[in-house]
């Protein structure tokens, strides 16, 4: 008998699988510079919440907030990742409470 072990990852927000992907790669005149990811496990869905609302925020306000840089060793912080979660827990809330109030309006216009 074989055994084997698979690890699996799940969702920091919602517990479901963690399969979304994000890879930032900075190339300046053809040569890789720096390599970043998200610094928590997201599901895809997360995933887009996470790059639509709160990648840019993170590099402009500040460089790498809630990314993780591979090459310079930047990491978040226990404070960021549990703020970070939070800001994606309430923001998708707010995305998918609109969603079916849009839905539930074009449903009343059909009618």
């Amino acid at each position: 008998m074989v055994r084997r072990t698979v690890e699996t990852y799940l969702c920091d927000v919602c517990g479901d699988e963690a399969d979304g992907i994000l890879k930032l790669t900075l190339n300046i005149n053809g040569t890789e510079y720096n390599s970043a990811h998200c610094g928590l496990d997201l599901c895809e869905k997360h995933m887009e919440i996470f790059s639509e609302h709160f990648l840019h925020y993170g590099v402009i306000k500040r460089e790498f907030k809630y990314i993780k840089a591979m090459y310079s060793g930047i990491e978040l912080t226990n404070k960021e990742k549990i703020e970070l979660i939070e800001k994606i827990r309430n923001k998708s809330n707010e995305v998918f409470s609109k969603l079916n109030e849009d839905i539930k309006s074009y449903e009343n216009k059909e009618v």
